[in-house]
């Protein structure tokens, strides 16, 4: 019986040493910002709603300081190319970008879309774009990116 037991520990302390979770990192890119838009309460939802889900699906979680720019880049992957940079030497094995695009003057964005990329191999595992909602509340706005990002999660293995 010691034996069993012995050998029930031991292997229960080798598969818990060997677990390991995948580091997820993000970063908002604004295009159209309005000048007069300081800090946009919708790119802190959505790295909110990040954060939230994926370190309660036990995901090792970072983002990077949201992007802006006047227009929108020709390549998603040219803009972000920094962030790339700095999430591969940091072992990030998946980078989220989220695109919020403002329409002109507006204080929302009307198109929002969400890139994945596998950090090793370098790939893009998907794209996910959304016209922008009306929401009532900020509470409301955040449980429904919750629900979004949530939709992601099957896509990390």
């Amino acid at each position: 019986m010691s034996k069993n037991l012995s050998t029930a520990l031991v292997l229960f302390f080798a598969l818990c040493l060997n677990a390991n979770a995948y580091m997820v990192s993000f970063f908002v890119l604004e295009t159209g910002v309005a000048d007069n838009i300081v800090n946009s309460e919708h790119s802190m939802n959505w790295e909110s709603a990040f954060m939230d889900v994926f370190f309660d699906a036990g995901y090792i979680v970072s983002n990077a300081p949201a992007l802006r720019m006047r227009t929108r880049p020709e390549s998603i992957e040219h803009a972000a190319s920094y962030e790339f940079d700095d999430a591969l030497n940091g072992g990030v094995d998946y980078m989220f970008i989220v695109h919020l695009d403002y329409l002109q003057g507006s204080p929302s964005p009307g198109n929002i879309t969400i890139h994945l990329y596998k950090m090793i191999p370098f790939i893009k595992l998907t794209e996910r774009s959304m016209t922008a909602r009306t929401y009532r509340s900020s509470r409301e706005e955040l449980d429904d990116y919750k629900s979004i990002v949530g939709g992601f999660i099957p896509l990390i293995n």
